[in-house]
């Protein structure tokens, strides 16, 4: 169960017997309970209470009460979750959207507290299909402790510059061919 590995120390709360969630295919889900959490978006803590499910195929679903409460807007034209009446604008991102990323080209130390210059490439650039836009931290990466600067990019540049703050106590490290912005 994912809400395992989180080792967090937020304890299930039962809920009660009657209970009851369905799935998309009106399947009954199997709630073990809930617990609260704090959900991190972008220096924004929310919190929020999950219900935990066992055997889910995703680690978390977002469901209508969620968006509800923070006003959410989904812009699937430009794949923007928007909270709290545009107050905070994140990524919608898949797994499978890679050919705009932005990885580094060698390996990377951001000392604590510091910024710095990121070189970056688009992995597949291809010279047919010219992207201009601007730059946009991954999910995966913020939670690694870095911040990218919104910069106008273009793919017919060979090397990409990011600036890159590391806003943590701790060194920040990344490897090369990483992800880091969009």
């Amino acid at each position: 169960m994912f809400f395992n590995k989180l080792k967090l120390k937020n304890r299930i709360v039962p809920t009660n017997t009657g209970t009851e969630l369905k799935a998309a295919n009106n399947a009954v889900l199997d709630v073990i309970g809930t617990v609260d959490l704090e959900v991190s978006l972008s220096g924004l803590t929310i919190p929020v209470t999950f219900f935990v499910i066992g055997n889910l195929s995703q680690n978390c679903i977002v469901g209508t009460p969620f968006l509800e409460e923070t006003k959410a807007t989904i812009n699937f034209k430009d794949k923007l979750l928007t909270l709290y009446e545009n107050l905070l604008t994140v990524p919608l991102i898949t797994n499978t959207e890679t050919e705009n990323v932005i990885r580094t080209v060698k390996k990377v130390r951001i000392p604590p507290f510091s910024e710095v210059l990121l070189p970056g490439k688009m992995r597949n650039q291809n010279t047919s299909k010219i992207t201009t836009g601007i730059t946009e931290i991954l999910p995966s990466a913020a939670h690694k402790g870095i911040l990218v600067a919104s910069v106008l990019q273009d793919s017919r540049n060979d090397v990409m510059m990011c600036r890159a703050l590391n806003p943590t106590r701790h060194c920040v490290y990344r490897s090369r061919s990483q992800p880091y912005t969009e």
